[in-house]
């Protein structure tokens, strides 16, 4: 998967997940703010988004990771580390 088409499908897992637009989760690579939690998540939510992906990818999401994994942008990174490595 490119890294485009890896970006796409978070998009639309996390959209799915909280219930929100496409186009709100890309404001989420942005800067400052755009945490899961300002796009609407609760605890719950990004507990179930994390276990989703990590049945997607195929990739185990240490605690110590997940409490790192705030924003769209850094899932993305993240993904992309632990697929490519």
């Amino acid at each position: 998967m490119d890294n485009e088409a890896l970006r796409n499908k978070l998009n639309v897992m996390i959209a799915e997940q909280l219930g929100i637009s496409e186009q709100e989760v890309s404001r989420g690579y942005g800067g400052y703010g755009h945490t899961l939690e300002n796009l609407g998540a609760d605890e719950y939510d990004i507990i179930s988004l994390l276990m989703a992906l990590s049945g997607e990818f195929g990739i185990s999401i240490s605690d110590e990771d997940a409490q790192t994994l705030d924003t769209p942008k850094a899932i993305y990174e993240y993904i992309l580390k632990q697929t490519k490595g």
